[in-house]
């Protein structure tokens, strides 16, 4: 935009300039003219040249940034695999005590379900994992809602030092 009003007040000079051309009589005033516009010529190349550059550095600009947002994305998506990988892993491996067990809970759903067990609700996020940990084994309800989905209840037992996978579909 800066370099667009430069060439036009350029441009008004030189057609203010060359007016009196035509009716300009003394060689001297018509080599003073011709050096003005020789040099305006130079500034308008200049100029150009100068816009050339900033379109080129604004789009070096553009594309760095692009590829920084790819690596901060790549860089998030990593610490996320990471997260859920350790804590799902660090709870699957522990060992229960005999007369207990493990629940692993499967959300296979595109929404956050709860699952009530016993009077504690677990929040299982859209297709995440959750482990209850020293879970008595037995026999046992559990209520399963989620939103869309409403509530349902089922039974099951869980052996000692099972890890018993309950999936919500």
């Amino acid at each position: 935009m800066k370099h667009d009003l430069k060439a036009g007040i350029l441009a008004l000079i030189v057609a203010l300039l060359l007016g009196p051309v035509a009716s300009a009589a003394d060689p001297e005033d018509l080599q003073d003219l011709q050096k003005d516009v020789r040099q305006l010529k130079s500034e308008m190349i200049r100029l150009k040249r100068d816009l050339e550059a900033d379109r080129l550095a604004a789009a070096e600009q553009a594309r760095r940034l692009d590829e920084r947002l790819e690596r901060m994305t790549r860089a998030l998506e990593k610490l996320a695999d990471i997260s859920v990988n350790r804590s799902t892993s660090q709870k699957i491996t522990s060992v229960a005590p005999p007369s207990m067990g493990t629940l692993k809970l499967v959300n296979d759903l595109n929404v956050e379900a709860q699952v009530t067990i016993g009077g504690s609700t677990y929040t299982v996020p859209a297709h995440g994992t959750a482990v209850v940990r020293n879970m008595t084994a037995g026999a046992f309800s559990y209520d399963v809602t989620a939103v869309g989905f409403g509530q349902a209840t089922h039974r099951t037992t869980l052996g000692s030092n099972e890890t018993l996978t309950l999936t919500i579909y």
